[in-house]
C-alpha cells in the first residue's frame, strides 16, 4: 500500500520541530498527499546549539528554498505552509 493512498481526508499535516526534515522528505510529503491544503515544518532555532557539529547546518541537512518550490509545483492546493524557523528558507520560498 502506498504511503497516504488511503488518507484522502488530509488535509493539514503538522510536522513541527523535527530535527531530521529534508527537502526530499517535503518531496516524499507532496508525492503522498496531493491534496494537502495546509503545511506546518515550523523548527524552533532553539534547538540549535553552538557546539553542533557543522555540517549539520550545511544545505543538505535542512530545508532550503529549492524544498519549498517543489512543495508549490506538486501542492497545487497548498493554502498555507508553516516556515517558521527553516533557517534555509528566504525570500525566494515566499514567491514560490
Amino acid at each position: 500500500m502506498k504511503l497516504g493512498s488511503t488518507m484522502k481526508n488530509l488535509k493539514i499535516l503538522r510536522c513541527c520541530l523535527l530535527e531530521c526534515l529534508r527537502n526530499h522528505h517535503l518531496v516524499a510529503i507532496a508525492d503522498a498527499l496531493p491534496w494537502l491544503e495546509e503545511l506546518d515544518i515550523q523548527f524552533s532555532c532553539y534547538y540549535w546549539s553552538p557546539g553542533r557539529d557543522s555540517n549539520s547546518r550545511s544545505a543538505k541537512y535542512m530545508v532550503t528554498d529549492a524544498g519549498i518550490e517543489a512543495l508549490s509545483r506538486k501542492l497545487r492546493g497548498l493554502r498555507k505552509i508553516d516556515i517558521t524557523g527553516q533557517v534555509g528558507c528566504s525570500d525566494r520560498s515566499l514567491i514560490a
